[in-house]
């Protein structure tokens, strides 16, 4: 929130004209009321972290991004993402 940053991570179904629109409709209103989107596809937030935290990094200033260590990987679920 102290960045007003939105990040969005998005399936192929985004790709649909009617969920496009919708898209399009809700940044522009996140924008005209002082917030940023980033916009990611599923597949760069999973097999390309590393970028997709990099971009995050240069938007918003912040030093590094990595994703936490979890007990939970390994088990077929997702680390969760920290700053450092």
């Amino acid at each position: 929130m102290e960045h007003r940053l939105v990040v969005e991570v998005d399936g192929g179904y985004h790709t649909n004209v009617k969920q496009a629109a919708y898209d399009r409709e809700r940044t522009e209103w996140l924008q005209a009321n002082g917030y940023r989107v980033l916009r990611f596809w599923n597949h760069e937030v999973l097999q390309e972290i590393d970028s997709v935290l990099e971009r995050i990094c240069v938007v918003t200033g912040v030093g590094a991004l990595s994703p936490s260590p979890s007990p939970a990987v390994g088990r077929g679920e997702k680390a969760s993402v920290s700053v450092r």
